[in-house]
C-alpha cells in the first residue's frame, strides 16, 4: 500500500505539476491578451508538456533514481504506465495540430520538435556534474534555455492560435513571463542538484539575482498600469513575482524539504495566475 509521502513523490516525479503549470500561465496569456480562453492551445501545451518530461524521464531515470529511493517501485510502475501514456499524449498532440488551422501546422510542428530535442537531447546540464565550475554555468546556460522554451511556448502558442501578429503588449508579457519563468525554473532544478552544486549556487548570490529578476517583474506590472496599458486589476499579477520572491528567501535560508515547499509555490502560482486569468475574462 502506498503512504501518502510517497505518494505526493511521485506526483512530484511525474512532473504532472509541471503539466499543470504550463496549461494554466498559457490559459492565463490567452486570457490576458485576448480576454478569452482558447482549450486548443491549453490543451496542446499540456499534452506536449507531458509527453516531452515523460520521455526524459525515462531517459534520465539511471540518474534520477537516487533522489527518490523511498518510491523506485513505485517509479519503475508508474514508468510501464507511462509507456501508454507517453504515445497516447503524442496521439493527442498531432490530432490536436491537425485540427487547428493549417497555416498553424508548420510553426507548431518545428517549436515541438525543437521543445521535444531541446529538453529531452541537448540539455547541457545533468545534476551530480564533478566538475563543479562547469555545473554552475552550464545549470544556468540550462536554465535560461528552459525559461526561454517554456515562455515561448506559453505566449506564441495562444497568439498563434489567436490569428494574432503581436504587438508592444505581447513583448512587456513575454518579459514578465520569461522572468517569472526563469525564477520557477531555477528552483526547480536547484532541488534536484547535487549538494555541492546547491552551496555553491548559494555561495554566488543566484537567489539574490532571482530577486531582482522578481523585482524587475514587479515593476513591468506597475509601469504598465501606470502607462495604461491594462486596467487597474491587473494589479493582481504583482502577486506571482511577489510569491517568487518570498519563496527564495524561504528556500536560501532553508533549503530542507524543497519538495513540500516548490509544490506549494507551484499551487499558489497557479491560484494567483488562474485569479488574474478571471479578472481578465470577467471584469
Amino acid at each position: 500500500m502506498i503512504t501518502r509521502r510517497q505518494a505526493f513523490q511521485l506526483f512530484y516525479y511525474s512532473q504532472l505539476p509541471l503539466v499543470m503549470m504550463a496549461m494554466v500561465l498559457t490559459g492565463t496569456i490567452s486570457a490576458v491578451l485576448f480576454q478569452r480562453l482558447q482549450w486548443q492551445p491549453i490543451l496542446l501545451v499540456g499534452f506536449s508538456t507531458y509527453f516531452t518530461y515523460s520521455l526524459d524521464n525515462l531517459i534520465d531515470w539511471k540518474k534520477d533514481r537516487l533522489h527518490y529511493p523511498n518510491i523506485i517501485s513505485q517509479v519503475i510502475a508508474y514508468h510501464r504506465f507511462s509507456y501508454f501514456l507517453i504515445p497516447t499524449s503524442a496521439f493527442a498532440v498531432i490530432s490536436l495540430i491537425l485540427s487547428s488551422p493549417q497555416d498553424l501546422w508548420i510553426g507548431i510542428l518545428i517549436l515541438g520538435a525543437s521543445v521535444t530535442m531541446g529538453i529531452v537531447r541537448f540539455s547541457t546540464y545533468r545534476a551530480g556534474n564533478s566538475n563543479f565550475a562547469n555545473g554552475v554555468v552550464n545549470f544556468i546556460l540550462n536554465r535560461f534555455f528552459i525559461s526561454i522554451i517554456w515562455t515561448v511556448v506559453c505566449v506564441f502558442v495562444p497568439i498563434w492560435y489567436n490569428e494574432n501578429p503581436g504587438s508592444l503588449k505581447t513583448w512587456r508579457t513575454f518579459a514578465y513571463m520569461f522572468l517569472l519563468i526563469g525564477i520557477f525554473a531555477v528552483i526547480w532544478k536547484f532541488e534536484k542538484s547535487h549538494y555541492h552544486l546547491k552551496k555553491k549556487l548559494i555561495q554566488m548570490k543566484l537567489f539574490p539575482i532571482l530577486g531582482v529578476m522578481g523585482i524587475i517583474a514587479i515593476a513591468l506590472v506597475i509601469f504598465d498600469v501606470a502607462t495604461g496599458v491594462y486596467p487597474l486589476f491587473h494589479l493582481v499579477t504583482l502577486g506571482p513575482p511577489l510569491a517568487s520572491i518570498a519563496a527564495l528567501s524561504v528556500i536560501a535560508n532553508s533549503p530542507i524539504l524543497l519538495r513540500h515547499k516548490i509544490a506549494l509555490l507551484t499551487l499558489i502560482l497557479m491560484f494567483l495566475s488562474s485569479l488574474s486569468a478571471v479578472l481578465h475574462l470577467t471584469v
